[in-house]
């Protein structure tokens, strides 16, 4: 689970593990890398691949740039 997925639907997402501890029991393993260097709250930019070479942002989150930059780097495009 990504940090900024770390909640429940319509909460403000999480930058720390403590954010999160009420969940902790729902989780079968938690790794705390420590406090996320922003305190960009959008949550998780996702992405939708069901079109071959092509890609969709559905949800523009903390990571947008790098996950375009990434997608580009490997050939993908932007969906129409």
């Amino acid at each position: 689970v990504a940090l900024t997925s770390a909640n429940l639907s319509g909460q403000e997402s999480t930058v720390c593990p403590d954010e999160f501890k009420p969940l902790w029991q729902d989780c079968s393993i938690v790794f705390d890398g420590g406090k996320l260097g922003t305190e960009d709250r959008r949550g998780s930019t996702v992405v939708d691949l069901s079109n071959p070479n092509r890609y969709r942002i559905v949800r523009e989150g903390s990571a947008m740039r790098p996950t375009v930059a990434a997608l580009e780097m490997h050939g993908l495009l932007p969906q129409q």
